[in-house]
């Protein structure tokens, strides 16, 4: 049990995927009338709340809190000290059983101890290139805080923004990073991986324009903002060549992932124009986007941080190509292309197979100490 409290990977990305199998039937069966939420909890916003609160942040600090250490060459959160903010969070997800306080408690108080241990450790060596990460998630709390207080959907769809931004950024990072290293590895020395300065100004410009008009209700420009940053992110995605690497799951599946940030700000454009239906990007972005690059991302980090060769388990793709589908009819049913109960059922099959296939597989990795010996 100690290997599970080795480093914040190993527990987060547990937990994350434990929630995403959890949340999700929980949330269609009070749909169904099969779970009851205590006193005037709307599962709807229950479900949009623990979506992030739950499954996103539990991700993020996974991930931010491993890679940090990497990135400052500093011992990880272990131990006492991780178990203690792995109860905030495991706390969090129940506390709606102990009243409306106790839930904005201890959701309140879980991510500034993620940016505090990650942030301390980026100021100390003065990390620079650390600090729009870091500034981002502090924002990112900000917005999450006026959720817990007003939960509309205009806060949420702002927040998930935020996110995707995030995602936008680390999987600007890694993707290209890992795709030219693998190119190299592979002899594959004909295949250009290409960042241009221009379209990286290009995706923060337009994307921090598409928060700033969500946020404020800028109605009269988000349609065309949304459709250049979709454009913009688009050209940043094709530059990387992903089509090259579609012998390695690892990396197609996090060039597809940022591909769907396109989908969802075209979808989003599309919607006020009426063309097509007006939540069908916010499942574009929560599922084809963020969902695929966090299981991504939490399939390739326990490879690497426990001494193994990046080599996807087997069977494992067929839980990337599950969670495709499940986005792709979770986006055909809110756009009434697929009938409803249908749609839900689908794409909820889908979304708790993809993870709980991932479990299957990575628990042994997660329980286990490192293969090379060495801690964490």
């Amino acid at each position: 049990m100690t290997n599970i409290f080795a480093s914040p990977f190993r527990i987060f990305f547990m937990s994350c995927s434990l929630w995403a199998v959890l949340a999700i039937p929980i949330w269609i069966g009070a749909l169904n009338g099969y779970v009851s939420f205590p006193g005037k909890v709307i599962p709807l916003v229950w479900h949009q709340q623990e979506m992030i609160f739950g499954f996103m942040n539990a991700a993020i600090a996974g991930f931010f809190l491993t890679a940090v250490c990497v990135w400052t060459s500093t011992k990880p959160l272990r131990g006492g000290p991780l178990v203690g903010l792995w109860l905030v969070w495991l706390l969090g997800r129940f506390a709606i059983f102990g009243g409306d306080e106790l839930y904005l408690l201890m959701n309140l108080l879980f991510f500034p101890l993620v940016i505090a241990d990650g942030g301390r450790r980026i100021i100390k060596v003065k990390q620079k290139r650390q600090y729009p990460l870091l500034a981002l998630l502090v924002l990112l709390y900000l917005s999450q805080t006026l959720i817990l207080f007003e939960p509309s959907t205009g806060l949420v769809q702002s927040n998930l923004l935020l996110i995707a931004i995030l995602a936008l950024l680390i999987g600007g990072r890694i993707t290209p990073a890992f795709s030219t290293n693998w190119a190299k590895r592979s002899g594959l020395n004909k295949v250009n991986v290409k960042t241009f300065p221009l379209i990286e100004k290009l995706t923060w410009l337009s994307t921090i324009a598409l928060f700033v008009s969500v946020q404020f209700e800028l109605n009269y420009v988000i349609p065309y903002i949304a459709i250049s940053a979709a454009g913009v992110c688009l050209i940043r995605v094709i530059g990387w060549n992903g089509w090259a690497f579609y012998a390695e799951p690892l990396l197609w599946i996090l060039h597809l992932s940022l591909l769907w940030v396109s989908v969802a700000f075209l979808f989003l454009s599309l919607g006020y124009f009426e063309i097509v239906n007006a939540k069908a990007w916010v499942h574009a972005l929560t599922i084809g986007a963020i969902g695929s690059l966090i299981l991504g991302v939490i399939t390739r980090v326990p490879l690497g941080h426990t001494g193994r060769p990046l080599v996807l388990p087997k069977f494992m793709a067929f839980g990337y190509w599950f969670i495709q589908a499940a986005a792709f009819f979770r986006v055909a049913t809110a756009s009434n292309w697929v009938p409803w109960h249908l749609g839900i059922t689908l794409s909820t099959i889908l979304w708790t197979l993809s993870f709980v296939l991932y479990l299957y597989l990575y628990m042994p990795i997660l329980l286990a100490p490192r293969v090379d010996g060495a801690p964490g």
